[in-house]
């Protein structure tokens, strides 16, 4: 299993263009295996969600693995070990090959991870509650407006807003059931942007989608 490093989290990559995940930012970054055969093997049988990836029967000694972020449509001139798609966005790409850059003899047997002190960039290009509302309309194909999302199974519905606003907004929403009442659930990820509303009825929380006429979301500047 290769595994990003949690210092990952937080950042935002621009997937406009071909680009090396934020830790592999730098051509010299790398993360690399003594051999093929020091990898895990796979000792039990996988269920449909998992893959199993086949690398190159050519590979011998140590082997570098880089991973790329691109485009949907992207083509590499050479084709990757793997690549996972999301939607019509972009994809994860995995390449296998033999090192371009040298490991220390102090670390020849060793799973190593070479990453420079500094990215690419030297801050975030766009703040984090904005990046999440141009994602959302993006994926759905309309900039500008806001996103609803159906309730989940725990019956939480998701408002992703057209824009971040300065404080967490007061909701008001207008269902035509109207015994029905949407209670906001508190979450720690982008209140400023993401709402999170269950909605209760006569006889508690329904987790069923309920027919909605109006969503208000009332933030003062």
């Amino acid at each position: 299993m290769l595994l990003v490093p949690s210092s990952t989290k937080g950042r935002l990559i621009d997937v406009s263009m071909p680009s090396r995940l934020q830790q592999f930012g730098d051509p010299s970054s790398f993360g690399s295996a003594p051999q093929i055969c020091r990898l895990q093997e796979l000792v039990n049988e996988h269920n449909e969600e998992e893959s199993v990836l086949v690398l190159p029967p050519t590979l011998h000694g140590r082997v570098q693995f880089d991973f790329w972020i691109v485009p949907a449509d992207y083509n590499f001139p050479e084709a990757p070990v793997a690549t996972i798609r999301y939607a019509h966005l972009f994809q994860l790409a995995l390449f296998a090959a033999s090192p371009t850059v040298g490991v220390p003899d102090v670390l020849k047997d060793h799973f190593v991870y070479v990453a420079p002190e500094r990215g690419p960039w030297e801050s975030q290009a766009l703040p984090e509650d904005a990046a999440l509302c141009e994602f959302h309309q993006a994926l759905h194909g309309r900039p500008g407006a806001p996103i609803l999302y159906p309730p989940n199974r725990n019956g939480v519905y998701r408002v992703v807003a057209s824009v971040p606003m300065q404080i967490a907004p007061r909701v008001r929403i207008e269902f035509d059931d109207p015994i029905h009442v949407a209670e906001v659930v508190d979450h720690n990820k982008s209140p400023h942007a993401d709402i999170r509303f269950r909605v209760r009825g006569s006889g508690g929380y329904i987790r069923e989608a309920c027919p909605i006429r109006s969503i208000e979301l009332d933030a003062e500047l």
